[in-house]
């Protein structure tokens, strides 16, 4: 189980750039309601994260040393795919080189970038001798 990750309101630095200076200290900004998705609406922590994995495998005895084993691995049984990182963007510059400095307002702030992969299932077989 992860707890999630601290959630920032990034803006541009007028030497730096996009993304390099913070709204309010790191890790206190508040995850906003209108964000599309609602991801963690009101809070300042993506989403907890967890998942169920399972494995087995079956061997085969075919001699004194020798030995066929299947093998079964189920990543994410539950198919549970919560976000595990949130765009912190809050403002973007133009990005027009001389022209002066003109912000827009991210629409995704607060929307989810990556999340959990979702449910899998790993076939193997193994030949020992």
């Amino acid at each position: 189980m992860l707890s999630g990750i601290p959630f920032n309101a990034q803006i541009p630095h007028p030497v730096y750039g996009n993304d390099e200076g913070f709204l309010v200290q790191r890790g206190t900004a508040i995850i906003p309601a209108d964000a599309p998705g609602g991801v963690s609406a009101g809070s300042n922590r993506s989403p907890t994260t967890w998942q169920l994995d399972l494995g087995g495998y079956f061997p085969i005895k075919l001699g004194e040393h020798r030995e066929l084993r299947f093998t079964a691995d189920w990543f994410n049984v539950t198919n549970t795919q919560r976000a595990t990182r949130l765009d912190s963007t809050l403002r973007i510059n133009s990005g027009i080189s001389g022209a002066q400095s003109i912000q827009f307002a991210n629409p995704f702030y607060g929307t989810g970038l990556t999340y959990q992969f979702p449910s899998a299932l790993r076939l193997g077989a193994k030949f020992s001798f």
